[in-house]
Parts: C-alpha cells; sequence; structure tokens
C-alpha cells in the first residue's frame, strides 16, 4: 500500500524487471515472497493527508491493548496519556547508531542473503559461432553473497582447437562479493581481454550480476 503515486509507472516497472528476471533461473531455498496488489490510499479516500494518516494510525495504537486485538475504544485511549514524542538519537538511545550502521552494512543487507545459484543464457553471435545457432550457458553460484563458483557451457564456436575451453575471467571472480565490486572487476577485465572470445563472455557475465 502506497500513500501516493503513478502507479501505472510502477507496474510498468514491476513487470518490466520481473519479466527480465523470468529470462534468468534462480535456484534457493530462500522462501518465496507473497505478491500482494498495489494501491494508492488516495484512490479510497482521495481526502487523505499525511497528518491525517498520522493520527487515525496513532489513535489505532491509543484504543488498542498491547496483548489482544480488541477495541478499548476513548476509555482505554484516555490511559494512555497521549503520544510521548522521543528523539531517535544515541544520546537518548546509547548504541542506536551501532545498531544502525549493523543494519546498514553490506554483510547485513547481502552477507546474510540465501545462497543461491543463477544461470542465463546467451546467444552466440554468428561470427564466433559459425553461423550456426549455439547459446551460452553461465551458471553462478553465490555463498552469504559472495560469488563461490562460475560455471560456462561453451559452445563448440567458442572453445578454440585443442583448448579445455576455460576462460581467465571465470577465476578471477571467484570471492568477490556479487555485487558492484564484481561488475567493476569485470569492466576492468573486459578493458584488458585480449581475444573477441573472452571479450563477450566478460559481457555476459556483467549481465548476470546487473541483472539484480
Amino acid at each position: 500500500m502506497r500513500w501516493a503515486g503513478p502507479k501505472a509507472i510502477l507496474t510498468f516497472v514491476i513487470r518490466t524487471g520481473l519479466q527480465n528476471w523470468s529470462k534468468i533461473d534462480i535456484k534457493t531455498n530462500a522462501t518465496r515472497s507473497v505478491k500482494s496488489r498495489i494501491m494508492n490510499l488516495c484512490e479510497e479516500i482521495p481526502s487523505v493527508n499525511v497528518s491525517g494518516l498520522i493520527e487515525a494510525i496513532g489513535w489505532e495504537y491509543l484504543r488498542t491493548p498491547a496483548l489482544t486485538i480488541t477495541d478499548g475504544g476513548l476509555e482505554l485511549a484516555n490511559q494512555q496519556k497521549g503520544f510521548q514524542m522521543i528523539n531517535p538519537t544515541d544520546a537518548w538511545f546509547p548504541g542506536l547508531n551501532k545498531i544502525r550502521e549493523d543494519y546498514m552494512s553490506w554483510d547485513w543487507c547481502y552477507g546474510k542473503t540465501p545462497d543461491f545459484d543463477v544461470t542465463k543464457t546467451f546467444e552466440v553471435p554468428a561470427h564466433l559461432s559459425n553461423g550456426e545457432r549455439q547459446d551460452l550457458l553461465v551458471t553462478m553460484k553465490v555463498e552469504k553473497g559472495n560469488i563461490a563458483d562460475v560455471k560456462l557451457k561453451l559452445p563448440n564456436g567458442l572453445v578454440p582447437e585443442g583448448s579445455c575451453g576455460e576462460v581467465k575471467v571465470v577465476t578471477t571472480l571467484i570471492g568477490h562479493r556479487f555485487s558492484v565490486e564484481a561488475l567493476g572487476k569485470l569492466s576492468d577485465l573486459l578493458n584488458l581481454a585480449e581475444s573477441e572470445r573472452d571479450r563477450f563472455v566478460t559481457e555476459c557475465l556483467k549481465q548476470v550480476v546487473g541483472s539484480f
């Protein structure tokens, strides 16, 4: 539920993002999110405003007992002695800044992400596949937010004769965070790539990381 905003644009952005994700295979044991309907409060109550919304939410807290979901009405609200304004600073609540920093850190936001495997398929350019339709399959294994493994399924057109098909950029990514850190590393490697094959594979890896 949202206060207000261009719902059509928001819906388009969400739908586009889901369509892009639908082209990526993600395997994880994480709990699946439950879809919720998007709505703007002003669609239901055109006269709603911020102060009125705060007052309505506050009234619900004042008239509702802490342990039961029942309506205590005005009698209970009068016992609450109204609202007490607080100052959410470290001076009032020692240690608050440390808690805030911890919850804003990369380790908390991403490092505790459930492990997952992400796989995406890329069509190989015709001039790299001898004119045949061939696909490159990229699979990344992410553990605690870090890239633990990268596997490539290289078609024959991308495997030089006498080569095992390993691309140098793969081992370079191991241990890096699955984030802009990896994108930066890939950008550097893309500039250093000697062959067109390596440049193509590196660009595919960038797209996998950049999809999130």
